[in-house]
């Protein structure tokens, strides 16, 4: 009984240590929003918030434009020793792009080499993208402004495979809103 109740706390702990981290980057990210009418440095701000908060490898932005389906890579944190995926552009015309466009949930893939959770070519471009700018792990989580699809948050985790626990994935949810 004892080592139930000791477990339950430890477990109570991390959920409440969780919650906390979340809330102080929630209040940075809107501090950046509220203390700044320059929308780069609010992503700049932002990205490198979720990328020191999550762990992560690179944290960026690809933002859409409805006339152009080719988006570069902006905004990009990078952990030390990360290399940046460069001058690499999403495009929304490709397999994954389209399918970006037509999600509302993210895309959580904790083995991006060896994708196979969505329609053949999906997880074949997943594949080819995760060889070419080295990606273990990735949420491709899809902003969306009043029913809009404006951009994709994308985080990725290069040194290792990496499942994505609920807090994290409240966390990157949290921080998608405020954007």
């Amino acid at each position: 009984d004892q080592t139930g109740i000791a477990i339950r706390q430890a477990g109570l702990y991390r959920k409440a240590e969780a919650t906390s981290k979340r809330e102080v980057l929630i209040n940075n990210v809107t501090m950046a929003i509220r203390a700044s009418l320059s929308l780069p440095e609010v992503l700049n701000t932002t990205t490198r918030e979720l990328g020191i908060a999550l762990a992560a490898s690179r944290v960026h932005l690809h933002l859409y434009d409805p006339t152009n389906p080719v988006s570069p890579v902006k905004h990009e944190y990078l952990a030390t020793g990360c290399s940046s995926i460069g001058a690499f552009e999403a495009n929304y015309d490709d397999p994954v792009g389209r399918q970006l466009l037509r999600m509302t949930k993210p895309l959580i893939i904790d083995d991006s080499l060896n994708y196979d959770g969505g329609p053949p070519e999906v997880s074949a471009a997943v594949r080819k993208h995760a060889e070419l700018v080295n990606v273990s792990s990735q949420i491709a989580y899809p902003l969306i402004v009043k029913g809009l699809f404006r951009g994709v948050l994308c985080i990725h985790q290069t040194d290792r495979k990496r499942h994505w626990t609920e807090n994290e994935l409240s966390l990157v949810q949290s921080v998608a809103e405020r954007l």
